[in-house]
């Protein structure tokens, strides 16, 4: 749209001005919401990629990523594996929408290997691999998905939006691991 001339009466104080978020990886995407002073928004790469590309571009300060974090790395797990489990129609679902896709975050997380189905990793592309959802998922005890965490935050991420808990135990632990991972920071 384009608009001119707009006027609100009456105007609108900054503090209730409202926030804009622009969802993307390209170029494009970037140059776009720093021209509209829009918060970026991306689904990440592992930290340490992240972290990588925060340092060579300007503008990315927001993330979108699911959390499964529990008291232990197993029973994380479980919950995981039992929430997204391995569909042969996700994956071929997953598969088509790879090709057919034009988006530069998906091309990216699809060219992602060795994030599926292991438990080694905290970064977990399982889910939308599966086509459960299209974000990556951070999956551990506490302690692990804290640190994961810190790293994104560490790489100037200032917004994480997260994928819908199902749960209010998925909720407490999301906010559980926030918590562990502003402590963190705040020691570094």
């Amino acid at each position: 749209y384009d608009i001119r001339n707009l006027k609100l009466q009456p105007e609108l104080p900054e503090e209730l001005q409202p926030k804009y978020y622009l969802s993307g990886s390209s170029d494009m995407a970037r140059a776009t919401a720093k021209r509209l002073d829009a918060t970026l928004i991306e689904y990440p790469e592992p930290p340490a990629d992240y972290l990588k590309k925060s340092r060579t571009v300007s503008g990315v300060s927001g993330i979108r990523i699911g959390i499964m974090a529990r008291p232990t790395h197993d029973e994380a797990w479980n919950d995981a594996y039992t929430r997204f489990p391995k569909v042969r129609f996700g994956e071929l679902m997953h598969q088509m929408a790879a090709r057919t896709s034009d988006s530069v975050w998906h091309k990216s997380l699809a060219g992602q290997n060795g994030y599926d189905y292991s438990d080694k990793s905290v970064y977990w592309l399982g889910p939308f691999k599966q086509y459960h959802t299209f974000c990556p998922y951070l999956v551990g005890d506490y302690d692990e998905v804290a640190r994961e965490l810190t790293g994104y935050i560490q790489s100037g991420c200032k917004t994480c939006i997260i994928d819908i808990p199902i749960s209010e135990v998925d909720l407490k632990s999301t906010i559980k691991v926030f918590d562990q991972a502003l402590n963190l920071v705040e020691k570094v």
